[in-house]
């Protein structure tokens, strides 16, 4: 197998790996195989390099040694260049997800999975990226990993990203694995309405309790009994209320949905909003089929009707008791 690592120093040629044991690749070819806590010299390129192993190895889990999640479509050549130099620059292992697109696979997926979802109102692209996430989420179950962290491959990381992702001391001391909950290292840079839990913050972020809609899934973690419970409640929807991945994290599954503020991420197009450079075919897509005005029904009209009193007294109890803020993003010691 290829393990997961990510250079920490290359002072001298030494070379420090972060990684379970395995094979080290390199433009497709194996250069060192090793086991964990061995020293190893290899040739590369006519020159010596020493690789040492930084953690000791667990027999089944270490929390210490996380894999960062980015999902990615194969052939988002720019995006993934983009991902290894963004993480890299700050020391911290990931791993690409190789992400759903359009295809019998998806549909496949989908009918064994969720089978409502294929006549949800969802583009095909929204769709793919929907059940890129859920596929996580059950590897997350089928490996009994107490949490998973996802990413999407257009984000852009903030100031010391790194003692969020590539450490795991902070999260176990603030969160019990028994815990139900989402953490969301994104911000959107929108309002957004968080109470003080009073939970010990780490690195200058707080870590607030996110209690208002939210969008984006570009990084977050989730523990392994939310999984459960989010998965068994998207099993339970119907079509019509199957809506895009992050709206049903955010505004439908909020009682258990965290924020780090400042942000350790956020997706470049809500960062640099008119010099996009990393293009969303999902993101075009979209605007694309929100174009075309969609002929309301009586009983989606009545749905909606049904609705309102309840969505209005949540509005009024947010207002008075719960405080509003932009979720800030720290870069390089400038706050945006």
């Amino acid at each position: 197998m290829q393990s997961s690592f990510a250079i920490v120093s290359s002072k001298n040629n030494r070379f420090f790996i972060r990684t379970l044991g395995g094979k080290v690749k390199k433009n497709g070819r194996i250069i060192a195989v090793f086991n964990v806590r061995r020293k190893i010299k290899i040739k590369l390129n006519r020159k010596k390099i020493t690789l040492i192993m930084q953690k000791p190895f667990l027999s089944k889990y270490d929390p210490q040694m996380h894999i960062n999640y980015v999902i990615s479509l194969t052939s988002a050549y720019q995006r993934r260049e983009h991902i290894q130099k963004e993480f890299s620059q700050q020391n911290i292992p990931f791993e690409f997800f190789d992400a759903l697109k359009p295809s019998k696979e998806l549909t496949s997926l989908i009918e064994k999975f969720i089978p409502n979802l294929l006549h949800a109102k969802l583009t095909e692209g929204e769709k793919a990226c929907f059940m890129s996430h859920y596929m996580l989420w059950q590897k997350c179950l089928s490996e009994d990993l107490p949490y998973i962290y996802i990413f999407e491959d257009d984000v852009l990381l903030g100031e010391n990203a790194d003692k969020f992702l590539a450490e795991d001391e902070w999260l176990e001391e603030r969160f019990k694995q028994t815990d139900k909950f989402i953490l969301r290292f994104e911000t959107f840079l929108n309002f957004s309405k968080c109470k003080d839990k009073k939970i010990k913050p780490y690195s200058g972020r707080k870590i607030l309790k996110l209690v208002s809609e939210n969008c984006g899934a570009a990084g977050y973690v989730i523990s392994r009994e939310a999984v459960k419970q989010l998965s068994t409640h998207i099993c339970s929807l119907t079509s019509n209320h199957l809506l895009a991945i992050d709206l049903l994290m955010f505004n439908i599954f909020n009682q258990s949905t965290y924020q780090v503020s400042p942000g350790v991420c956020v997706q470049e197009e809500q960062l640099y909003p008119n010099d996009i450079k990393l293009h969303s075919q999902l993101e075009t897509e979209r605007q694309k089929y929100l174009s075309v005005k969609k002929k309301r029904t009586l009983k989606t009209v009545l749905i909606s009707l049904a609705g309102k009193p309840k969505k209005i007294l949540r509005k009024i109890y947010r207002k008075l008791f719960i405080s509003k803020h932009i979720v800030p993003f720290r870069w390089s010691n400038i706050i945006l």
